[in-house]
């Protein structure tokens, strides 16, 4: 197959998008010739020749111009769909971030313990609680929620249980 742009006798030759943009309509589809568009294309596209085009009728330009604005108008409203839809996400993920944390979130960054017993959720399944495609939080983590926490006074306490999950986790 041939690239377009290496052969002088397809220079004038365009698409019939490209050729609609003009204001003309092929004529004979069947002259039309499969041509890559530059060399880099993974599709190729049906060219069709100057000669091979007529202007357009005006009824043919209307409709071709109410096409394109209801075409404008279904993007648009999955455009606003969608803006609205994330915005709808990103409110439930923040409800959500503020309510759950892993303990050493609770406990470094809210001066909180989590208590005994208390049930972790999966980060996994919090995400999917925000919305499809959603990855606020880390899905191999558990997460607890801040009813399951108790706020620590104690300057000593705190500086000890800090200690200790240091000691847990980075070793003595």
């Amino acid at each position: 197959m041939k690239v377009k742009g290496y052969y002088l006798e397809y220079k004038d030759w365009k698409t019939e998008n490209q050729w609609a943009k003009a204001g003309y309509v092929i004529i004979d589809r069947s002259k039309a010739v499969e041509l890559w568009s530059n060399q880099f294309c993974n599709v190729c596209s049906w060219y069709a020749s100057p000669d091979n085009v007529r202007p357009m009728t005006a009824e043919e330009l209307e409709d071709k111009k109410s096409k394109a604005k209801e075409h404008r108008k279904k993007v648009c409203a999955e455009q606003k769909e969608k803006r609205e839809r994330l915005k709808r996400m990103a409110e439930r993920a923040s409800i959500l971030r503020d309510e759950w944390h892993t303990v050493w979130q609770w406990l470094s960054e809210h001066r909180r313990e989590v208590k005994d017993g208390a049930y972790a959720e999966s980060g996994k399944t919090l995400n999917e609680r925000i919305g499809k495609g959603c990855c606020v939080f880390g899905s191999d983590y558990g997460y607890f929620n801040i009813k399951d926490t108790r706020y620590i006074e104690d300057d000593e306490e705190y500086k000890r249980l800090i200690q200790e999950s240091n000691d847990r986790y980075y070793g003595k």
